[in-house]
């Protein structure tokens, strides 16, 4: 596997996915008007050289496929990081069991640099076997039994304090009221009961954040209204073509519509279907989400 290689959907939902993502782009359009990048730019020939809050997957594996966590987690710390994201996902190079059972030792070696992990659960959309739709098969050891997922994190994280939060993946794609959904699974309520189990296996407050596009939050497909107040922090991938729609207009048209939910940028760090990744065009888009005062996700930049 290509360390940078992209998590993929079954072929049975990847057109719904990519779909919906290209959908996004033209709500954007549509939303927000054509408009050219208001750009903050900030130049720098190599993006390992901007520090971003949060570096996601792309992990350093060793030969026997095992992730290498004194590599992996030295690169994170060399980039100026604090957090880096633990993706659990049965596709493309990761093998869900695997990466659970190592880690504790991850989060042990991440302690011993100060550096914090949030874990990124994937939803039935994107870990079903074609054979059993929406039954999350495929994500070991637990499968779609996401409470069990969330009491065994809580657990993890009472003797780990550096486990600081959970993301779960696409979780627009398992809502009960979105048009289109894949796997309706996640119902209003959800992040809530999430978070209940998770705190009392922790013995401290531990939350889970959903990963939602901006097609997903804004225009008549937008996900349950409840999930202002289930949801304090929103990760959120810019997909757009940033020539249409600029970072900076599409967060401030999410953070108007939910303004007391926290708002993590979450950038990709390589070419991506319809987007072409260079450092001059990342750089426009690191200055306008520091510019809000978002905290920036890396999204698959590769640590080695």
């Amino acid at each position: 596997m290509k360390l940078t290689e992209s998590h993929r959907v079954p072929r049975w939902v990847s057109w719904s996915r990519w779909g919906a993502l290209a959908m996004s782009s033209l709500l954007t359009v549509a939303t927000l008007g054509v408009a050219a990048p208001a750009a903050r730019a900030e130049s720098f020939a190599n993006t390992a050289t901007f520090t971003p809050s949060s570096h996601y997957a792309a992990p350093i594996r060793l030969a026997d496929g095992t992730i290498d966590a004194a590599r992996t987690l030295a690169v994170v710390q060399s980039r100026g990081s604090d957090t880096y994201s633990y993706l659990l996902y049965p596709r493309a190079g990761y093998t869900s069991a695997l990466d659970w059972s190592t880690l504790p030792a991850f989060l042990s070696e991440a302690r011993r640099l100060g550096l914090k992990v949030t874990l990124d659960l994937t939803p039935p959309s994107s870990t079903s076997s074609s054979a059993a739709p929406c039954s999350a098969d495929l994500l070991l050891p637990y499968r779609g039994r996401y409470d069990t997922w969330m009491r065994e994190i809580g657990t993890l994280a009472r003797t780990n304090p550096n486990l600081v939060r959970v993301n779960m993946d696409d979780y627009a794609y398992s809502s009960t009221n979105r048009p289109g959904t894949i796997c309706p699974s996640f119902a209003p309520g959800t992040l809530t009961r999430w978070n209940a189990i998770l705190t009392a296996n922790a013995g401290r407050p531990l939350k889970v954040a959903p990963v939602l596009y901006l097609a997903d939050l804004v225009g008549g497909n937008a996900i349950y209204p409840s999930i202002k107040r289930e949801a304090p922090v929103i990760v959120w991938p810019y997909t757009s073509d940033r020539t249409i729609s600029p970072l900076g207009r599409e967060y401030d048209s999410i953070k108007a519509l939910y303004p007391g939910s926290t708002v993590e940028s979450m950038l990709l760090c390589k070419t991506w279907r319809w987007r072409t990744y260079t450092d001059a065009g990342l750089a426009i888009e690191v200055g306008q989400a520091r510019s809000r005062g978002s905290k920036i996700v890396y999204y698959q930049q590769a640590l080695a």
